[in-house]
């Protein structure tokens, strides 16, 4: 699905990214590689195999969209405790030039890790900023982030609703799904002209505020 918001055409894929054609550039965010390692570590049994999925994941969309650049709008990494063995591997690999932009796991991951990654706290393109938390959002650009992870409840029947990971748009200010396979969700609180977007049958659809269900304050 194609958007258009002050200026910038947008194509909001089913795999929870954003591709900008004009800049050949595919943007995701919060992976959180090494979650399930993590989990490990402290004793609880989740399965092995996440991080190489994802990475998967992220090569194949790479390959479709033949983007020349990837950013990643931060929370690459979860934590100090995870393993990365492909990652250095992918990363050597790559089609495409890789930017991360530091979100708040991988400042406390990337001193622990020797990667030949480009690093930075945003990324500017024109009038179109990357970063990770929407809290930090200038008034002088349209900002693309992650952090929140956003879903919706759709109303399914009187009585049944679904759960879905969004994009969210608010103002100035698109907030991408969570991309990494291991990761939860925060259902958003809408204001006026909130919009939401959700992957569905390998497409994205605008689902209208009222068919969607949320919390009374």
């Amino acid at each position: 699905m194609i958007i258009t918001h002050t200026g910038q055409h947008l194509e909001l894929l089913s795999e929870a990214a954003v591709f900008l054609k004009e800049h050949s550039t595919l943007i995701l965010a919060d992976v959180h590689l090494g979650k399930a390692a993590t989990f490990r570590a402290h004793g609880i049994a989740v399965p092995d195999g996440d991080s190489a999925y994802d990475l998967h994941r992220i090569t194949q969309l790479l390959l479709k969209t033949q983007a020349q650049q990837l950013v990643i709008a931060g929370d690459f990494l979860h934590s100090p405790e995870g393993t990365f063995p492909e990652l250095t591997e992918w990363l050597a690999h790559c089609p495409a030039h890789v930017s991360l932009v530091i979100g708040n796991h991988d400042q406390r991951t990337l001193p622990r890790l020797s990667l030949d990654l480009k690093t930075l706290p945003s990324l500017v393109m024109g009038n179109l900023e990357i970063i990770h938390d929407p809290a930090e959002a200038s008034a002088n650009h349209f900002s693309i982030c992650g952090h929140i992870h956003p879903v919706i409840h759709i109303k399914d029947s009187q009585r049944t609703s679904i759960r879905s990971a969004c994009f969210h748009l608010r103002e100035n200010v698109l907030t991408l799904p969570s991309f990494g396979t291991f990761t939860g969700g925060q259902v958003i609180q809408p204001q006026p002209n909130d919009r939401f977007f959700i992957p569905l049958n390998d497409r994205v659809v605008e689902i209208p505020q009222r068919q969607c269900i949320f919390r009374k304050k």
